[in-house]
């Protein structure tokens, strides 16, 4: 019998105006104890966001991210098991 491994994900969300209760899916955070692994992958349809909000800033949105990355690094860094 095949042994189960649990994965667990997040969806990141971009939500330019939260009254309007609208969003859009830009990123995943995975992550699998078992198979020693963690990851984040994203893409940000520029396009389809701004259908939602037209004055979202793009830039401030991949600097965040890149914290973000940097931040999972950092973490992989202290936890050897994640490598």
């Amino acid at each position: 019998m095949h042994d189960r491994t649990l994965y667990e994900y997040a969806v990141v969300r971009l939500v330019p105006r939260v009254e309007r209760e609208e969003f859009v899916n830009i990123g995943v955070l995975l992550y699998c104890r078992k198979q020693r692994y963690a990851d984040i992958l994203y893409h940000i349809d520029q396009e389809r966001c701004s259908l939602l909000s037209p004055e979202i800033d793009f830039e401030q949105i991949l600097v965040i991210w890149i914290r973000s990355n940097k931040y999972a690094w950092a973490l992989r860094l202290a936890e050897p098991w994640l490598n």
